[in-house]
């Protein structure tokens, strides 16, 4: 067989869909780059043939695309509706999740891999979710496509991230190679939270959106820069205390410290519950890496407090204890919470409509006993009393009941890990601690940044990925042993 001919040879031993795709292929990229000649648009040619070989790597290793996905996905978050930023977020964020998904589908239906794309009862639960969402912005949504596209933005994608991790469960290798990436994503964070307070000309416009009162980074919500962060520097921490880093382990400490001290100059007191949440999970994983840490980190303080200027930053974070404005700002979302209350009492299964909460919450809203009266329409600060409003029973048990499921499958699969070791039970916990720490900050706000949700389901499709094993064929292993889990402790 000649050079020239192995191509074709191989070709015609495909099954006959592969054939007539690749047929399709050429004749409809030969129609699209002669009409682009047309146009003048000659270079998008360019871009669509590099378009063929990224996809053929991220088909072979789809983790690698989520790891694309959350290097950049944080600096997307604030673009301006038009512009060149919102191109890379509609590549980014809304098109590259799904793209994988697809690659990944249609591999297995043409018979290129064998990896069954498992759907049980879970991700029958999340469709349902998706479904309810969708029939409900139907058929009570004043603006369908504007809430079609949140709904796309905050549900379809992050569950589109799930699915990746779900069929392509990672090993410890793929945790390990997600160091350098969470590593990144945290000292960025933490440089634009700095020159957020410290050099505002020095970053985009679209960053600066609560300059002087919060820190948020690039990603527009205190509450989402905290458990962004403080899940990045947990989960470091506790590859460096469970493995062989490449690093002193004395600099993934680091790293879990900076994230806490991150999440406090949120000056969110959400963001402060979350990251004590993180702190005393860490201090039960690892306890003697944890007081060795506090110990550190108090000598470090002092040295920050009188080497910088922290002082404005310090008389804030005192204000969000004692202060008038800072009880005014409590007490307002009182009558918030009982229009949510009063909102799924008259509309108790089916609500009021996905994204309706602020078109109908005034006219529930009454005096608090003596504690406060509304004199302005406020936002909803709590992500289930909104869901419960605006969805009802349907809705709220929909979108809790995946991780209600994995959270009670979960207690017999820390039973059969090993307790040690970067992929043992203890990473399992530290999985459970990125949810953990959304219903903590969910409960006093309603995260509509996309990639915090991403967040939130990327790791609940890491926990099923352990605790719900796919079935594979019997000369596939289960994903424990997969993983690095199975056997006895390491």
């Amino acid at each position: 067989m000649s050079v020239l001919t192995a191509p074709v040879e191989r070709l015609r031993s495909r099954p006959m869909v592969v054939r007539s795709a690749v047929t399709v292929s050429v004749v409809l990229g030969s129609a699209l780059s002669a009409y682009l000649v047309s146009r003048g648009q000659w270079y998008l040619i360019l871009v669509l043939l590099l378009a063929v070989p990224v996809a053929l790597v991220f088909h072979r290793n789809p983790l690698l695309a989520l790891g694309v996905w959350l290097a950049v996905d944080p600096f997307l978050q604030a673009v301006q509706a038009n512009g060149t930023g919102r191109k890379f977020y509609w590549l980014f964020h809304r098109g590259l999740p799904v793209l994988i998904l697809g690659l990944i589908v249609v591999a297995r239906l043409a018979g290129l891999t064998r990896r069954r794309l498992t759907m049980g009862w879970l991700e029958v639960v999340m469709a349902g979710y998706l479904v309810a969402s969708i029939l409900s912005i139907q058929f009570a949504s004043l603006d369908v496509l504007a809430t079609s596209y949140h709904l796309y933005d905050r549900v379809a994608i992050p569950m589109a991230v799930y699915l990746l991790v779900r069929w392509y469960p990672p090993g410890r290798r793929s945790f390990e190679a997600a160091v350098p990436i969470l590593a990144f994503v945290l000292l960025f964070q933490v440089a634009a939270g700095a020159l957020q307070w410290f050099a505002p000309d020095l970053i985009p416009r679209a960053w600066l959106g609560r300059v002087g009162s919060r820190t948020t980074g690039s990603l527009g919500h205190p509450s989402v820069y905290g458990t962004t962060v403080l899940a990045a520097g947990a989960f470091l921490f506790h590859m460096g205390q469970a493995t062989r880093p490449r690093f002193p382990r004395w600099m993934y400490s680091t790293a879990f410290a900076v994230s806490l001290a991150a999440a406090f100059a949120t000056l969110s007191r959400a963001a402060w519950l979350a990251a004590f949440v993180a702190g005393a999970t860490m201090a039960v994983l690892h306890p003697r890496a944890v007081r060795r840490l506090a110990v550190a980190m108090v000598g470090l303080s002092f040295v920050i407090v009188l080497a910088t200027p922290v002082e404005p930053l310090i008389e804030r974070a005192v204000s969000r204890f004692y202060s008038d404005q800072s009880q005014e700002s409590a007490l307002s979302r009182l009558p918030v919470v009982l229009a949510s209350i009063r909102m799924f009492e008259a509309r108790p299964v089916e609500g009021w409509g996905y994204g309706n909460f602020d078109l109908y919450d005034r006219q529930f809203q009454g005096r608090v006993g003596d504690l406060f009266v509304p004199d302005k329409d406020h936002a909803s600060h709590n992500l289930y009393l909104t869901i419960l409003a605006e969805q009802g029973l349907i809705g709220i048990l929909l979108y809790l009941g995946p991780a209600l499921i994995l959270l009670v499958k979960t207690p017999a699969a820390l039973r059969a890990l090993p307790r040690d070791g970067p992929t043992g039970r203890r990473l399992l916990v530290v999985l459970w601690l990125v949810p953990a720490m959304h219903f903590v900050v969910n409960n006093f706000s309603n995260m509509k940044v996309p990639f915090g949700l991403g967040l939130y389901w990327l790791s609940l499709g890491l926990i099923a990925g352990i605790v719900l094993p796919p079935r594979l064929p019997a000369d596939e292993p289960p994903v424990i042993e997969m993983i690095g889990m199975g056997g006895a402790p390491r």
